[in-house]
């Protein structure tokens, strides 16, 4: 799996990241060139995704498999991720003319900016075009698809029908087809194309909308089974793992053989009334030899008494008088019969009666349908809810219970359970409830007597935690609580899922099952530093800094984490009290308050997870004389973080003189394009969840990542030695050894330190724990150690004279820039060949920090360099904003 991160649309103005699957046979150096899928929700699809909603398609396992089994050619698979603005991006319309606003169903006050037509341009002119340009792809619109589902599948059919010359396949999965106009569908293109719809027996108003679009499809000239396949799927509810189920039947119609029909059934409704429910459809299936299915929009039908009812060649009934009739069918070689039953009247609607018998509490239960409706309790201590559903629909519905919506669990698995009721009747409904899982309990309020503040906290039970009562769990303790479990409330608006993924490789068996407490910030910046400084001047190599003022609270943090938290923790949940089962773990500024408490109470955290550490505040001589006696240390840096990842890097081999062993009580990732933000630790946190409460298993392979050109004057290089694992895990290794095959080009200590020494060519061998990598090394003369930046600034005329404008990444070092006769903004910065900075324009102005916007003041992504060469860069900025 490849992840191009961030890849950024002007027109959207985000970011997203690109997953691109690779077939097996890609890399076995032939010139054979690929079809491609291109899938909407790109972070759900994947069987390694970090997905939002609990369970993955598992796509590329099915492709595999359908390859395997000889029925689709091997196919490339790209994986769009998704955002908060998904609803706007996948829409093409106004929300004016959305059905679903008009039926009541949904109130899209909120949605008032569909992007469908910016975001089918970054699809087509930005991640296509990458994506041809850079790997093996079949361009053509025959071998190009798009998939999504829900609404996913919405943009996909606007996107498919106004661009049939990019996509000449499309699967249409459990569309949101409740949000076109049906007044104006759109015209079906006069080439050839291959379409798949389908839809859940359990999807409500996606099915009569789903049917609607096949119906106006093939009026237009699509055949049934030779342009368009729509399968209305029997038990299936609007769900990932229900697409994951089904998932190999679109791909197998788009790229495939599907194979000759082996039976076929009436499913669905066997009682008509001959008033009242509109919707007359029976649901004819067809099964394949291939492990196809798909609903037949075109067969014959037989009535044994016609008077009764009459069926049309798609199965619409239509019925005449009371009675009973058997009706027999026929599609091509396969028959079935069923019998039917027609009475005088059978109402749209049904009432259903919803009651839970719940063990194991006395808090009020909620059932979720469509929104949150607390649950009437009753004297015989039952739960009831009652409403008026659509007949034939399928009613999806949970339960959960307490002001933490505690969802009910399958009392075997553990896993969230989902019921399903289909409304064919008035009926009553019983639920007994004998599990719930544990997941995130929020703790409202907490105070902090020394920092006199009060803040939520949050923790997340592992699965289980209500059924084995005897068990108790290891705990991992993080700073920055509002980042780790929602992204709502996330200061970036992304969220390391980090609940997400512990479950994950617990169920994997990579690690045991643990406790996670998140303990979200106040006052950031003096919370999380151990020192008070007054002017004290921050700079970076030859970059300008500032005077930086802090009074640092990091004592009285520790007290407050260490003394009440972990206590009430330790009363309250089933923790493993001891250090060597307890876990610290920060990103950024939250690493350093890490490392630093860490190390002052080894008696508490007996593992430290230190990630994109900010340690250019760091007392070395308060550190050289500390006994460092914490079992493990993780830490980690990225690429893309500028000062950040030689900081690390020097604190890492500084430990290991001051007596911890690489490899063993210490671990270290230097990360190949690795950044400063959210997105990129939720990656990466599965690095320290193995390495704590797993084993880190065997090396599998080891590479040598990074530069392979350097200059000859160039100090402080290291080669980035790394190690994947058998369980996934990554480090790289800080002593190795090294093989060079020409030493007077240069040599590497064990440390990974390379020693320059003339321009030339070399080999490097490296070998650690039983693998070996090896790479090509080149010394170029004409490369200077150091690169030259110019910026030329365009400011907004609302921009005071007087501000100070200032580059700006996301570390304390920045570019002060000088304002020219001509109103520019203009300075310059000496980089060291090869850094990657992540950066912003701001304005320091009355006090007030502020930063570049778009003209709209929709917010600007971080601009990126990569310094490799001297460069001119401009810079125009539209807006200003807090």
């Amino acid at each position: 799996m490849i992840i191009m991160k961030e890849l950024y649309s002007p027109e959207l103005n985000n970011s997203r990241n690109i997953r691109v699957y690779l077939p097996g046979t890609y890399n076995e150096g032939n010139d054979r060139r690929y079809p491609v899928l291109y899938m909407h929700d790109g972070q759900n699809i994947f069987s390694d995704s970090n997905h939002l909603f609990g369970t993955a398609w598992n796509v590329d396992t099915a492709a595999e498999q359908l390859v395997k089994n000889g029925l689709i050619p091997e196919i490339i698979i790209v994986g769009v991720d998704n955002n908060s603005d998904r609803s706007n991006e996948y829409c093409h319309v106004a929300p004016e003319m959305y059905d679903a606003g008009r039926m009541g169903l949904l109130d899209y006050d909120n949605k008032k900016n569909p992007k469908g037509k910016e975001y089918e341009h970054f699809l087509i002119n930005i991640v296509k075009e990458y994506v041809d340009s850079n790997y093996k792809t079949l361009t053509d619109r025959d071998n190009t698809a798009l998939m999504g589902s829900s609404l996913g599948g919405l943009v996909t059919y606007f996107i498919g029908m106004r661009h049939p010359e990019v996509f000449g396949k499309l699967g249409i999965v459990s569309p949101a087809f409740h949000w076109l106009d049906f007044s104006s569908l759109l015209k079906a293109p006069e080439c050839s194309m291959k379409i798949w719809i389908d839809a859940g027996v359990g999807e409500g108003h996606y099915i009569e909308n789903s049917r609607k679009v096949v119906t106006n499809l093939m009026n237009q000239g699509l055949r049934p089974k030779e342009n368009i396949a729509y399968y209305l799927v029997p038990d299936a509810m609007h769900n990932e793992k229900c697409w994951a189920e089904r998932i190999h039947m679109p791909i197998l119609y788009l790229f495939g053989d599907i194979g000759e029909p082996v039976s076929c059934e009436m499913a669905g409704r066997k009682t008509f009334g001959i008033d009242g429910m509109s919707a007359k459809q029976i649901n004819p299936i067809a099964h394949f030899n291939n492990n196809f299915s798909m609903t037949v929009l075109n067969a014959d039908y037989e009535t044994e008494n016609s008077g009764v009812m009459q069926l049309d060649r798609c199965g619409k009934v239509t019925t005449i008088s009371e009675g009973k009739t058997k009706v027999a069918m026929r599609y091509m070689n396969c028959t079935a019969e069923a019998d039917f039953n027609v009475i005088s009247q059978l109402s749209e609607m049904v009432h259903i009666k919803v009651k839970a018998i719940a063990e194991y509490t006395s808090e009020n239960l909620y059932m979720y349908y469509r929104g949150q409706h607390e649950m009437k309790r009753e004297n015989d201590g039952s739960y009831t809810f009652e409403l008026i559903a659509p007949r034939d629909w399928g009613i999806p519905f949970s339960i959960s219970k307490g002001e933490n919506y505690i969802s009910e669990a399958d009392p075997v698995t553990g896993k969230y359970m989902n019921h399903m009721v289909y409304a064919e009747e008035d009926m009553e409904v019983k639920v007994h409830i004998k599990a719930w899982t544990s997941n995130i309990v929020s703790i409202p309020k907490f105070h902090a007597a020394r920092l006199n503040n009060d803040r939520d906290i949050f923790v997340a039970l592992p699965e289980g935690y209500d059924r084995d009562k005897n068990q108790r769990y290891p705990v991992l303790y993080t700073q920055d609580g509002q980042n780790v479990f929602f992204s709502g409330i996330s200061s970036s608006g992304t969220s390391w899922m980090i609940n997400n993924e512990a479950e994950r490789l617990a169920e994997e068996n990579k690690i045991s099952k643990i406790i996670i407490v998140a303990i979200p910030f106040m006052n950031r910046s003096i919370e999380y530093s151990y020192y008070t400084w007054k002017d004290k001047k921050v700079s970076w190599e030859n970059v300008e800094g500032f005077n930086y003022s802090i009074e640092g609270r990091g004592e009285e943090y520790a007290d407050f984490v260490i003394n009440e938290v972990k206590p009430y923790i330790d009363l309250h949940f089933r923790t493993l009290k001891d250090s060597c089962n307890t876990a610290l773990m920060g990103s950024s500024d939250g690493a350093f308050i890490t490392f630093n408490m860490g190390i002052r109470h080894p008696e508490v955290f007996g593992k430290l997870a230190v990630m994109s550490p900010a340690f250019f505040g760091m007392d070395l001589e308060f550190l050289k004389k500390t006994e460092i006696r914490n079992e493990l240390i993780f830490m980690d840096v990225g690429e893309k973080e500028m000062c950040l990842n030689s900081d690390a890097l020097n604190m890492a081999l500084l430990l290991i003189e001051t007596g911890r062993i690489d490899g063993k009580d210490l671990f270290f990732h230097y990360v190949p394009n690795g950044e400063h933000n959210e997105a990129d630790w939720a990656i990466r946190v599965k690095n320290p969840l193995i390495c704590f409460f797993g084993k880190t298993g065997y090396p599998l392979t080891a590479e040598l990542s990074g530069r392979r050109v350097l200059g000859p004057e160039e100090k402080e290089v290291y080669v980035n030695p790394i190690l994947t694992y058998n369980t996934s895990f990554q480090r790289t290794v800080l002593y190795g050894e090294y093989i060079v095959d020409d030493e007077t080009v240069l040599t590497v200590e064990k440390s990974g330190r390379v020693n320059i020494y003339r321009e030339g060519k070399t080999k490097l061998i490296f070998t650690a724990e039983g693998v070996t990598a090896e790479a090509d090394y080149k010394i170029d003369e004409a490369l200077s150690p150091t690169v030259n930046i110019n910026f030329t600034v365009k400011v907004p005329e609302n921009t005071p004279e007087e501000a100070m404008i200032a580059i700006d990444s996301y570390t304390p070092a920045n570019y002060r820039l000088e304002r020219n006769a001509n109103g520019l903004y203009t300075g310059s910065a000496i980089l060291k060949r090869g850094v990657i900075i992540n950066y912003k324009v701001r304005m320091f102005s009355d006090f007030q920090l502020k930063t570049e916007t778009f003209k709209n003041h929709i917010k600007m992504p971080y601009r990126q360099l990569s310094a490799d060469a001297d460069m001119e860069i401009i810079c125009n900025v539209e807006g200003w904003s807090d």
